[in-house]
């Protein structure tokens, strides 16, 4: 279970979640980080608020790491 919530690939056991429902949860994890970015940066406004463009970019440099070390 903690494998599939930290998208460590390397880590998955064959006989755990795979394929179609690893694949939902992987997918789930990066389109929920990106709607929870959206979220903080359009109904946050506390005083040391991070700018959305500074957040996005951080976000999609996160996937593209995880991306380059699942593959």
């Amino acid at each position: 279970i903690l494998v599939n919530f930290t998208m460590l690939i390397q880590l998955r056991h064959p006989q755990e979640a795979g394929g179609l429902p690893f694949a939902v949860s992987i997918l789930t994890s990066v389109v929920g980080s990106f709607i929870s970015a959206y979220a903080y940066s359009t109904y946050y406004n506390g005083d040391e608020k991070i700018d959305g463009e500074t957040l996005q970019n951080a976000l999609i440099s996160l996937v593209a790491i995880w991306f380059v070390s699942a593959v």
